[in-house]
């Protein structure tokens, strides 16, 4: 949901003008992106599909400050993106876990580099170990951990400060359909509680259209966007806990036409 549809505000929190980037290696020019544009509002759940090279990463990396625009601009709340920032949570594929800290050290490790008091740090870390649910694994170390495991502490660490948006890049691709499934709920559960903002990198069009409130669906390189849909079969996960997504025509129908268009693009 946006702030805009509650009628408190229409302003994006961060938003694309005109990008385009271009990367130089051994001489050549590779241009991965051209002329995006987009605006991304409190609430959103935004994902981006497209086939392999359109610039998925190079997206995220740009919204995450890692790298810069060769043309265009990158804001948040009309500012400039200059590098990464609190403001911006990032989750990758890899759960990049210190394997000699436990759960609960992980999970609390920028809070600690903050220097927050020890009280906050303590109440914010048992709330958000309840909200991924390992309460029960606080002290165990990395190497103890499922892959499931691992990546909700990732997601954890990455929501203790309380981020405007979390990018994540693939993050559910290198686990098994069960433990994917467990997953998506737990973000989807994650994103609808508090509002939160999520932008997310996939190449599963199910995890797409089952997770999200829109869909970017972009070319090959250079990554242009083609296609917006906006989507609510999330919502539908929410409320009825006996939907099936295979029993649903309009979700079949808007799978084909994705699957269309990544062909074409």
């Amino acid at each position: 949901m946006h702030k805009k549809d509650k009628g408190i505000s229409s302003e994006a929190i961060l938003s694309l003008k005109d990008v385009s980037k271009e990367f130089t290696r051994g001489g050549r020019r590779t241009q991965a992106l051209e002329k995006i544009s987009l605006d991304i509002y409190k609430g959103d759940f935004l994902v981006v599909l497209g086939p392999s090279g359109c610039g998925k990463s190079t997206l995220l990396n740009l919204l995450a400050g890692f790298i810069k625009a060769t043309e265009g601009s990158c804001l948040m709340h009309k500012e400039k993106i200059t590098g990464p920032g609190p403001d911006r949570g990032v989750v990758f594929q890899s759960a990049s876990l210190y394997p000699w800290f436990t759960v609960e050290k992980n999970r609390n490790f920028a809070l600690r580099m903050k220097k927050e008091p020890p009280e906050d740090i303590k109440r914010k870390t048992s709330e958000m170990l309840k909200e991924i649910m390992l309460e029960d694994y606080k002290n165990h170390h990395s190497y103890e951990l499922s892959g499931g495991m691992k990546q909700r502490v990732a997601l954890g660490r990455a929501l203790i400060n309380d981020p405007e948006i979390l990018l994540m890049d693939e993050p559910f691709g290198a686990l098994d359909s069960f433990t994917r499934f467990s997953m998506q709920k737990l973000l989807l559960n994650l994103w609808a509680e508090k509002e939160r903002t999520f932008f997310l990198i996939t190449h599963d069009i199910e995890e797409a259209l089952l997770l999200v409130s829109k869909i970017i669906v972009m070319t090959k390189s250079p990554g242009q966007i083609c296609r917006v849909y906006e989507t609510g079969f999330n919502k539908k996960m929410i409320k009825d806990p006996s939907y099936h997504f295979s029993l649903d025509q309009d979700f079949a129908n808007i799978k084909a036409q994705i699957i269309d268009l990544i062909k074409i693009g």
